[in-house]
């Protein structure tokens, strides 16, 4: 399913007085935004309060996706769980990012999208003990051994070695 899925009807909300509150939960399976950024199990908790600006929402997104070990390179399969707080404004005025239409729609996919790519880990590691890729060979040091010479020292830096030596 597209990002289109995160277009949202809630023109109904904004017909209440301010203050009122509305929860929404979505659950989907698999979603592809627009740059083919795809994740699964995507689910969206989330509540929606009327505000004289529009609508504020705050609530939590999560989703799984494929990731790899920053060590070793192993494909693995990562949950990620972002916070949501961002108001949607109605009327939409030029200046702001995420508005509201004339119609009651609103566009979560772009909101969403950045919030799960902002939320991802920067390091995985498949295990804590992962012992990477051989930087000479490129072999896998969890799966096998090789006989490189793991002793590659920068020739400017080899002075320092002998303070290890001591």
């Amino acid at each position: 399913m597209n990002a289109d899925a995160l277009i949202l009807q809630v023109g109904f909300v904004l017909k209440e007085n301010i203050g009122y509150t509305r929860s929404f939960d979505y659950e989907i399976p698999e979603l592809v935004f627009a740059d083919n950024h795809a994740v699964s199990n995507f689910e969206l908790v989330m509540s929606a309060i009327r505000t004289p600006q529009g609508l504020h929402l705050e609530g939590e997104v999560s989703s799984d996706f494929e990731a790899s070990c920053s060590r070793c390179l192993r494909s693995l399969p990562t949950r990620v769980v972002g916070p949501l707080s961002e108001t949607f404004h109605y009327p939409a005025k030029d200046e702001e990012e995420f508005i509201i239409t004339e119609g009651g729609e609103m566009d979560m996919g772009p909101l969403v999208r950045e919030l799960l790519v902002v939320s991802e880990p920067s390091y995985v590691l498949c295990e804590t003990d992962c012992k990477g890729l051989c930087p000479t060979c490129g072999i896998n040091r969890n799966n096998e051994t090789c006989d490189c010479e793991s002793d590659n020292i920068d020739p400017r830096l080899a002075i320092l070695k002998t303070l290890l030596d001591n």
